[in-house]
């Protein structure tokens, strides 16, 4: 099991995904691997609290909690996969074009500006379990957008089956037309 984080625009491939690997877990795997490649030339500095990953789709972006299950969130993309990047960044540098709103989001009780907040630090000023339900109302969502496609899938393979037939029954009707005019050329010319 494993996923593709760009960092400084370089895909990096974590692999030894499980279940329960969280996007902090991700993060901490990232600094540790960069640390042993550059050692003291390195230019990711900090504590992994100081980053965050971001799921870019389509051009929207979203900083995911710390507590994010990624391999569960990867594959609840499905088909969408191809279109989905994840990225490391550094949590107060990421300012998304444009956010995507949940509920969450609109009701803020901070004692800070909202506009001073990027996301990222937004989410991790939030308590685990309101984190723990962004995160499920995200999924909710996808599982929407998944469901969606599966019955759009359907109802696109019963056309294509309803077609099939119809053309069937043409080719049957044609190939028996045919025939006939076999038959009235081979008397024509029995005649002659």
């Amino acid at each position: 099991k494993e996923i593709v984080v760009w960092v400084c625009q370089e895909e990096k491939i974590v692999c030894g995904l499980t279940k329960r690997t969280t996007a902090a877990d991700v993060i901490q795997a990232l600094l540790e691997e960069h640390e042993a490649t550059f050692g003291e030339k390195r230019f990711l500095l900090g504590k992994p609290s100081d980053y965050c990953i971001i799921e870019k789709w389509r051009g929207s972006e979203r900083a995911l909690p710390p507590l994010t299950r990624i391999l569960k969130l990867w594959k609840a993309w499905g088909d969408e996969q191809p279109n989905m990047q994840f990225v490391l960044v550094k949590a107060d540098a990421f300012l998304p074009a444009p956010l995507w709103r949940t509920a969450e989001a609109k009701l803020v009780q901070n004692t800070e500006k909202v506009w001073e907040l990027s996301p990222a630090n937004y989410m991790k000023t939030l308590p685990p379990d309101k984190q723990k339900r962004i995160v499920r109302k995200t999924f909710r969502k996808l599982a929407k957008i998944k469901q969606d496609t599966v019955s759009h899938d359907r109802d696109s393979m019963e056309t294509l089956v309803h077609l099939i037939i119809s053309q069937d029954h043409t080719i049957h009707q044609q190939v028996k037309r045919m025939k006939e005019l076999d038959l009235e050329i081979e008397k024509c010319e029995a005649k002659f």
